[in-house]
């Protein structure tokens, strides 16, 4: 549920937007150097439900603040507004 996309997570539906998202959780992970995404969060079924409230991983504190607006596109709610890969390799 850590690196799930809010419709993943809702309605078991997978598509190019939804790994975008988890690529999103993937790059957090980088630059917080192999953090667990939702650290605070032990339990595991406790993380779907803040992710669908809209509960966002902070800004990494090395992240330059371009790299942390990326992430942030990765997970809009909604789905036709996240990036595409092709998108997201000519920004980054």
């Amino acid at each position: 549920a850590r690196w799930m996309a809010p419709e993943s997570l809702l309605r078991h539906r997978y598509s190019e937007k939804s790994d975008v998202w988890a690529f999103g959780v993937t790059l957090w992970e980088v630059w917080t150097y192999g953090k667990v995404p939702y650290w605070a969060i032990t339990d595991d079924e406790l993380v779907g439900p803040k992710v669908v409230d809209g509960e966002r991983l902070a800004a990494p504190a090395a992240c330059p603040p371009a790299v942390y607006a990326i992430m942030r596109e990765c997970w809009r709610e909604k789905i036709e507004e996240r990036p595409s890969f092709s998108e997201l390799r000519k920004k980054l």
